[in-house]
This record gives C-alpha cells, sequence and structure tokens, in this order.
C-alpha cells in the first residue's frame, strides 16, 4: 500500500494497471502497451504477496496510540478478580442468510440461478456480555417486532428481548440493558466490578453506576483487542448458521 500522511492507498490490480500505462505512455511515446494480469499473479507468487481484504478504518489508527490507551486499561483492571471483570459486544445476526455457494455440474454453472435466502438481510442484534473467565452474563437479543409472532404461547425466554424497529443497539436500548445488568450484578455481589465496551454511538458513555466502573476501548480496535470476535460470537454464528442448514435439509430433502 501507498501511505500517504496517516492514510493509505489500496495497490488493488485496477491502480497497478492504470499505473503501468501512465509509466507506459511516459517512457514509450508512440509504443502500443496492453497491460498483463498474468505479469502481476506471477510477480506477487514470486514474493510472497497477497491480494487482502482491507476490514474497516483500523489502518488510518495509530497504533502507538491504540497501545498507550489499552496500557491504561489493563492498569485499571490489574490484581482485579477476573470474575468482576465484564466486557460486552453486538454482532447482528443474519438469521435467514443461506449460502452463497452451491456445487453445481460445470455445463449448468452459467445457468443456474439461487433464490433470495442467499441475500436476505433480515437480522437480530446479539449482546454478548462475559465475565473475564470467559463465563457469559447477561446476555440479550434486539429485534424489531414489540411481541413477535413465535414467541407467543412459547416458555419464558432464556435472555432478554428488547425491540428497535432497525433492531440494532440504540442508547435507548442500552439504557434498559445496562439497567439490567446492575440489577443481576446487585444480586450476585455487593462488590463493585469493572465494566469494558467498544466506544459506539450506540453506548450512553454517560451512564454509571456505583456497582460497575466503566471504560471503554479505543476505537477502532476490534480486530486488535475484541476477546469476543472470534471467541464467543463467531462459535454462536457458526452454530446458527449450522444449525440452520440441518433444518432446511431436513425440511426440503
Amino acid at each position: 500500500m501507498r501511505r500517504l500522511g496517516r492514510e493509505a492507498v489500496p495497490f488493488a490490480l485496477l491502480a497497478l494497471s492504470e499505473e503501468a500505462k501512465q509509466l507506459a505512455c511516459d517512457h514509450y511515446t508512440g509504443v502500443k502497451f496492453t497491460e498483463s494480469n498474468g505479469f502481476v499473479y506471477r510477480w506477487t507468487k514470486r514474493h510472497n504477496i497477497t491480494n487482502s481484504h482491507l476490514h474497516g478504518p483500523g489502518g488510518a489508527t495509530d497504533m502507538v496510540d491504540w497501545e498507550r490507551r489499552m496500557a491504561v486499561l489493563r492498569t485499571r483492571m490489574l490484581r482485579m478478580d477476573p470474575d468482576f471483570v465484564q466486557k460486552m459486544d453486538e454482532a447482528a445476526l443474519f438469521y435467514q442468510l443461506a449460502p452463497t455457494k452451491s456445487y453445481l455440474l460445470e455445463c449448468d454453472a452459467r445457468e443456474t440461478r439461487g433464490t433470495a435466502l442467499p441475500s436476505a438481510k433480515a437480522r437480530i442484534t446479539i449482546i454478548f456480555c462475559m465475565k473475564a473467565t470467559s463465563s457469559i452474563k447477561n446476555n440479550a437479543v434486539i429485534g424489531k417486532a414489540a411481541q413477535p409472532v413465535c414467541f407467543r404461547g412459547a416458555p419464558p425466554l432464556p435472555v432478554k428481548y428488547y425491540h428497535k424497529n432497525i433492531a440494532w443497539m440504540n442508547k435507548a436500548v442500552y439504557a434498559r440493558w445496562f439497567a439490567g445488568l446492575c440489577t443481576a450484578w446487585r444480586a450476585f455481589t455487593g462488590r463493585k466490578g469493572f465494566f469494558v465496551m467498544d466506544d459506539v454511538s450506540g453506548h450512553d458513555t454517560s451512564m454509571t453506576s456505583d456497582l460497575m466502573a466503566t471504560d471503554w476501548l479505543p476505537p477502532n480496535t476490534t480486530a486488535r483487542f475484541q476477546p469476543a470476535d472470534q471467541a464467543v460470537k463467531s462459535a454462536t454464528k457458526t452454530t446458527h448458521k449450522r444449525g440452520m442448514t440441518r433444518d432446511m435439509l431436513s425440511t426440503f430433502y
């Protein structure tokens, strides 16, 4: 990647192609030039260069600032019992989303079309709250409907349910969830706990509690400092996808 100050310009294949055309025009006037994708492919293989997907704006954040802020956060948690340190995060679950790939005969690949399921965007939001010891605490779900039809006559849910027209966290939902967390914490212990979460707009940073000291992860640090991403969140989504696929197979086949 080419860096301009603190920003990074991606070197995609299209950018390399345009740069090659410009160099050919500058140095070989009058010569017809045609770029080759194969040359780029072989060159990247020889030099062990990968073509990676860029995730979010994290690259624009100074790593030194990240580490300095995290050092302060770790100092606050020093010598605390891990059972009294909690972390909260959310994840969108596209519960109708089917696999986007399928095995086909090569002769049928060009004509075969999928259904609407691989692009279904219906979702709920899952709130994960866990202790530093990895035990789960005070999870919740945010949906769109105030009273989903599937809940009628059902036994009490194992998690709290909140509703919002976009099925996503906002400050109103966060206030209700945080109040429930403090109530559950008071029933669990009289000792003060420590609570860590992301610094995003849906989390009300003004809310405090005498039962819970609160601190925030630095912005754009999810991929590096978010312990819930690959463990609980990923496992939950994978389990749901496997269960959904199993139910689809038993229904249609």
